[in-house]
């Protein structure tokens, strides 16, 4: 796996030079397609923290009245969907996710590989024949992460609207923050399929059109812009879209980003294509903020596992109006295990 070799390569910089040497793709290959059509409706599933020591059938339920409220066209699970769970527990919560036979995505968050399992057994069983909605998408190419890829909605072989799909990684202690963040060479892909699609589209260089496919993204570990978002917030000086009024002894005041900035928002703006990041990662936040003409928003937290607030469990509604849409309505839907 490219972030196992990436230690490795880490621990011994003076014995070796390091080389993943994985496979290049097309920038096609990292694209899967769905159709396209208006007020289309993602369901945000984040934080889920499924475990050996959970009741799964508990949990199950708790989901279903999610999902069946939202009634998605799409679901994007954005990571820790499991923490410290075993082979049986990652195939039954994958085929639950299934069975509604509605499209759906997945990325890691810094929990899912810590579990009773090989590194790479998510990836496998995700792009196994047990599932047949899931739209994972992993290569072994040189780029960071395990789930780096597009979802492209699609009329009539045109590409109307996009959702970028990003792995933000696990931990980084050698480079003096805990958590991880979007690499270097994850934004050149991102910034190679931004221009690729652009010209498959309108037929026209990216640096010679201002035409463009809008798009979101999705990942789990915010990006640091969150909490100069929030900052503006708690100054009064914002755009509220959806958010529980907070203060600054609230739980929900408190984000978790990488201390290390990459600059993926400054090129989110520079391109022109994306105006939406859903992350999860922090479970007791679920604010959306327009920041500088760019929606940030946490996925509320999808199930009572690991710390959460009990009036903040469900999962957030995300609606692309049509392919015009920037910065889409984001709902929160909220549900208590008492309804079970």
């Amino acid at each position: 796996m490219k972030k196992l070799f990436k230690t490795t390569c880490l621990i011994v910089p003076l014995l070796t030079s390091c080389s993943i040497n994985g496979s290049v793709h097309d920038e096609q290959d990292y694209i899967v397609e769905l159709p396209y059509k208006e007020n289309f409706k993602i369901l945000q599933l984040t934080d889920i923290h499924m475990s050996v020591s959970d009741d799964l059938n508990e949990d199950f339920s708790f989901l279903s009245l999610t999902i069946k409220e939202a009634n998605p066209d799409l679901m994007i699970l954005t990571g820790d969907i499991f923490f410290l769970a075993n082979k049986y527990v990652v195939n039954q919560t994958f085929n639950f996710i299934d069975s509604f036979n509605i499209p759906w995505a997945y990325t890691y968050g810094n929990h899912d590989e810590q579990g009773y399992y090989s590194s790479n057994y998510i990836s496998d069983y995700l792009q196994s024949d047990n599932l047949k909605n899931c739209l994972y998408k992993n290569f072994k190419d040189d780029i960071e992460g395990e789930a780096n890829y597009v979802i492209d909605l699609v009329e009539n072989g045109s590409t109307k609207y996009q959702f970028y799909i990003f792995d933000s990684n696990t931990y980084n202690f050698v480079e003096g923050s805990k958590y991880d963040y979007i690499h270097y060479d994850q934004i050149a892909w991102y910034e190679r399929m931004v221009k690729y699609s652009t010209k498959k589209r309108f037929n026209e260089e990216f640096s010679n059109t201002e035409k463009r496919i809008y798009s979101q993204c999705f990942f789990h570990i915010p990006l640091v812009e969150y909490i100069d978002a929030l900052a503006e917030h708690m100054g009064e000086e914002y755009t509220l879209l959806h958010a529980r009024e907070s203060n600054s002894d609230d739980p929900k005041d408190y984000c978790c980003p990488s201390k290390i900035n990459t600059h993926l928002f400054d090129k989110i703006k520079d391109l022109g294509s994306s105006y939406g990041v859903y992350c999860g990662h922090d479970h007791t936040n679920n604010f959306t903020f327009i920041y500088q003409g760019i929606t940030l928003s946490y996925g509320t937290k999808s199930t009572d596992n690991i710390y959460h607030l009990d009036d903040m469990m469900g999962g957030s509604l995300i609606t692309i109006e049509n392919e015009f849409t920037k910065n889409p309505i984001v709902t929160p839907i909220y549900h208590t295990y008492e309804e079970i």
